[in-house]
């Protein structure tokens, strides 16, 4: 994944300018505890009701969403951004 470290600082900037609640999961969670898999995105979950709000901040880098996503397994608001490619 191109520019991981640049599009994490991004996204998390805008979070925490927004003091909205976050956690980091997945690949890029378990890198920071030594796993050694490659990265295809970064994982992060915030409040569904907070999506909309990040959303206006992002809107440019917005590939899918948001939408909700169910199934068997999960019922989540999602939303995919593309940082710099």
């Amino acid at each position: 994944m191109k520019n991981t470290e640049k599009a994490f600082l991004w996204i998390i900037k805008i979070l925490e300018e927004m003091n909205i609640p976050y956690k980091i999961s997945g690949g890029f969670a378990a890198r920071a505890y030594g796993v050694n898999r490659e990265l295809a995105d970064i994982d992060i979950e915030v409040n569904d009701k907070d999506i909309l709000l990040i959303s206006d901040k992002v809107k440019t880098c917005i590939t899918h969403g948001p939408y909700r996503y169910k199934d068997d397994n999960w019922d989540l608001e999602l939303m995919t951004l593309q940082y710099e490619g």
